[in-house]
């Protein structure tokens, strides 16, 4: 191994040059870079072809060129600002796993010990995203978005099953501890409790998320709706559950919101209350 402008450089043709295996042309040895990273070490690439595949900000591994992008410092947090320019606030952890011109989490932890000690390279003073300002705006935005969605819902339920069959914030004892349910419905086809919250957008929030509800709900003897406020489609949700290790519960289902509205409109009613 031979180490030029602080990177190494494997054996070579001659001495002084070697070919670049992407786009062939033979340079100096000062014009190759060269990670310190398992993976890179496999592809040593000429200055210009490195560059290139770090422009490319759109797949994790380069386009399937065969070139590994350098996630340097500086390349990382140029990333990190153009998300947050996109998107209103810096990446979390569950967001460098989404998003294609973010490096991984496994990158992120095996170069730079963690997200933290990253951006603390970086030069940000908040380390921690899931803190501080950061944190007191999600809960405060997820507080608002939480409070419409049961309000929406309640309004649906009201207008099928009337409002005295309709119990808000309804309280269950388990094993001496009080545990509140979104809505539990009276109706003579089924009784039933409804648990809603708000997903981020990404699948493994919605998987944490019902995961925590079937935690919470699993000593309670009801039929159990979990509705979550998201864009994933009821195929994949049913593709998740069916492939769960420790299947759900008889009494338990997880639907969207449209096939949660339309197995309601096949249930029946209580007729009115007499005047």
């Amino acid at each position: 191994m031979k180490k030029v402008s602080g990177k190494f450089i494997s054996p070579i043709v001659s001495e002084q040059k070697r070919n670049c295996p992407h786009c062939g042309e033979i340079k100096p040895l000062d014009q190759f870079k060269y990670s310190s990273s398992y993976a890179d070490r496999r592809s040593i690439n000429c200055i210009k072809c490195i560059d290139k595949v770090n422009e490319l900000k759109s797949s994790k591994r380069g386009l399937g060129t065969g070139l590994y992008i350098r996630w340097g410092v500086k390349n990382i947090k140029t990333s990190v600002e153009r998300f947050k320019t996109e998107f209103g606030h810096y990446p979390s952890a569950t967001d460098f796993d989404r998003v294609d011109y973010l490096p991984s989490p496994s990158v992120v932890h095996d170069t730079y010990g963690g997200f933290e000690k990253l951006r603390k390279k970086m030069g940000y003073t908040e380390t921690h995203f899931g803190r501080g300002e950061r944190r007191s705006k999600i809960a405060k935005d997820s507080g608002i978005t939480g409070l419409d969605l049961e309000q929406r819902i309640e309004k649906i339920l009201v207008q099928r099953f009337k409002e005295p069959y309709v119990h808000s914030q309804k309280r269950f004892m388990v094993d001496g501890k009080k545990v509140n349910i979104d809505f539990y419905v009276y109706s003579p086809s089924v009784r039933f409790g409804v648990d809603l919250f708000n997903s981020t957008g990404t699948f493994r929030d919605l998987q944490n998320n019902v995961n925590s509800k079937l935690r919470k709900y699993e000593s309670i003897p009801i039929w159990l709706i979990i509705v979550p406020e998201s864009d994933i489609s009821q195929e994949r949700i049913n593709k998740w559950i069916s492939s769960k290790k420790v299947p759900l519960s008889q009494n338990v289902r997880v639907y969207t919101m449209d096939t949660f509205t339309k197995w309601i409109s096949k249930l029946n009613p209580f007729p009115d209350l007499p005047s």
